[in-house]
Parts: C-alpha cells; structure tokens; sequence
C-alpha cells in the first residue's frame, strides 16, 4: 500500500488569482494544455464575462460585494478543490503599487472599496482559510517601479509588498516550507527590450535574477512558472 501511495501522481491543479493580463491568459492555456486543473478568481462577474481561457480542465469564479459571500457561496467539495492546489499564482499586476491608505502615524485607514484592496482582502481570506493542504508554491508576478528615495540609490515601491508578503507567510508557522516565487515582470521586461534599469541592490528579482536572463520571452517565462510546479508536484510525489 505504502509503495502504491509513493507511485500515485499528485494532484495537478493550480489557483490563478486575477489573470487578466495577456501574461495571465498565457499561463492559464498552457496549464490547462499539460493537464493541470485550473481554477481562477476574478475581481466580478464582469471580468467573468469578459475572460476567454480555453474551457478544459478550467473553472472560473468572481468575488461578490462582500468578501464573505464569495466562500459561503461556494459547495463543500469546489471549495475543497480551491484549497488544495499545491500551487498559486498572484497575477498581482500593479497591487501592490496601488495600495492607498489615508492619515499619519497610527491614525491611518485603508480604502477598502478600492478594487485592489478588494482583491488583497480576498487573498487574506484565502490564507486563513487553509488548513493541512497549504500550497506548496507561491508566485507573485507584479509590476514595479523605481522610485528615488532622497539621495540614496534607486528603489523599486513594489519591493516593500512583496517582500512585507512573503514574511508575513514566513512568519506563520501554518506556512513554513511553502516556497515563495517573487518575480518583477519590470525587471524581466526592461531585461530583455535592452533597457538599462537600476533595481535597489536587495531585488525581490535577485534570488531568480540567473533563472529570468535566461528566458527570452513571455513564454518561456510561463514554461518557467510550469517546470517549477512540475518540479514541486514531483517532489510531494515522491514525499508521499
């Protein structure tokens, strides 16, 4: 019994969050094509209408008025299938350049009616709402911007987000060893249209830096985002 849990392929299924984007589409058709279960979340029903993605293997959902309603909507065995992908993908586009919030000091408040604070408001959500089947892998795909901060040297705004993100996952013991995937779609665009570009020396891009020159194009960048989940449902078959 036991080798037989070892030979069972694990379940290939992916959670895309927001893919609107030509990119989004990109990475949804081909997961769909290698036989990957892909669910999506858009931000409404008009999105929903809106989005094109090849029909196999694919389900779509929406966020309601309230961020509640969306779970409570949702059958038992749906929910449970969201939930145990063992890979996510954050088309987070420009969130988290686009947080507003109000005030100074401790006297401050976030914009919750905005559509971007919406769509971080649902990912809280998301997190509490895993259990023992916490993804194995996280990628955050955003868009930054360089930004002088007084005379010292360039710094990119989207670098607080993601990197304030990935610790507060490394920081809950519930997601201790997910791995976490920051990739700066502006480093990687400016890379290769020949553009010099002056990244803050700390780059959430730095650790992949090697990984994305190597890529020539927005296509290999989603084979890429690919082979690493291929690479991660072989690990946790060979685990079990």
């Amino acid at each position: 019994m036991k080798d037989e849990q070892k030979n069972r392929p694990a379940k290939k299924t992916v959670l895309v969050l927001f893919p609107l984007s030509d990119l989004g589409q990109k990475i949804v058709g081909l997961f769909s094509q290698n036989g990957y279960r892909v669910n999506i979340i858009l931000s409404n029903e008009k999105e929903q209408n809106e989005f094109n993605p090849p029909q196999e293997n694919v389900s779509i959902f929406y966020l309601q008025a309230q961020p509640g309603q969306f779970w409570s909507n949702l059958a038992d065995d749906v929910k449970s299938d969201i939930l145990s992908a063992p890979v996510v993908i954050y088309c987070a586009g420009k969130d988290f350049l686009k947080m507003e919030s109000t005030g100074k000091q401790e006297e401050w408040q976030i914009d919750f009616q905005s559509d971007t604070q919406k769509r971080l408001t649902f990912i809280d959500q998301l997190l509490s709402q895993f259990s023992e089947n916490k993804p194995g892998l996280w990628i955050n795909l955003a868009v930054g911007t360089t930004m002088q901060h007084s005379k010292a040297t360039a710094y990119c705004k989207t670098r607080y987000g993601m990197i304030g993100f990935g610790k507060i996952l490394e920081l809950n013991p519930k997601f201790q060893g997910m791995t976490i995937r920051n990739i700066c779609l502006s480093f990687f665009r400016h890379f290769h249209a020949g553009k010099a570009i002056d990244y803050c020396a700390n780059c959430t891009t730095t650790d992949l830096r090697d990984s994305l020159m190597s890529l020539k194009n927005e296509d290999d960048l989603v084979r890429y985002l690919l082979n690493e989940s291929e690479d991660l449902i072989t690990r946790i078959a060979v685990e079990e």
